[in-house]
């Protein structure tokens, strides 16, 4: 109840909040705040649903996480590029622009490298079979299953992906840090004019 008034103050008080200082930090944190609730909404909404179903809002859910990380991965940084370029920045401000990046990077990661640690363990997976059938003497049906779960396996790899949009590994780390310095640029560029 109180984080509630703290919020509600924030975002209709005046400019002295650390938190939000200006109409962008509030629009932005109101936007959070609403994909947060989504997300909640969601995962409670789903509870009694079918499995099928609920697949389907996790990958709608998976999919305003990753636009959060990026939403707020492009923002955070912007504004602790600002506060550092002003003549009288605020360390407390700037540490905690410090801090929101590593944990959004953070929970970046923590998206990202299950995904990636589980579609390497496909290929070692792939790989050790193949060991075992050149080294290992075992039966022609043995032989046989394990063949077919190689081919099974070979062609239909195990990857994670948002919609089919991009692959859930590390390849979107450089894309994401592509993006977001354009972004920065952009943002700055527009700050200036």
């Amino acid at each position: 109840m109180m984080l509630v008034s703290v919020l509600a103050s924030d975002l209709g008080g005046s400019m002295q909040s650390v938190r939000m200082r200006d109409k962008k930090g509030k629009i932005l944190t109101s936007s959070d705040i609403s994909i947060v609730i989504v997300n909640v909404i969601f995962g409670i909404a789903a509870m009694p649903c079918r499995m099928k179903r609920y697949s389907k809002i996790l990958k709608i859910t998976g999919m305003l996480m990753m636009f959060s990380c990026l939403i707020h991965l492009i923002i955070t940084p912007y504004f602790l590029l600002a506060e550092v370029v002003k003549p009288d920045c605020d360390v407390v401000f700037t540490f905690l622009q410090v801090v929101w990046i590593a944990t959004h990077i953070a929970r970046l990661l923590i998206i990202i490298e299950p995904c990636q640690s589980c579609s390497l363990e496909g290929q070692r997976t792939i790989a050790l079979l193949c060991d075992l059938l050149g080294k290992y003497d075992i039966t022609d049906n043995t032989r046989k299953i394990v063949e077919v779960f190689i081919t099974q396996a070979s062609q239909q790899p195990v990857k994670f992906s948002c919609f089919h949009l991009f692959n859930l590994d590390r390849s979107v780390l450089t894309a994401l840090s592509g993006s977001i310095a354009t972004y920065i640029v952009i943002l700055f560029q527009f700050s200036t004019n």
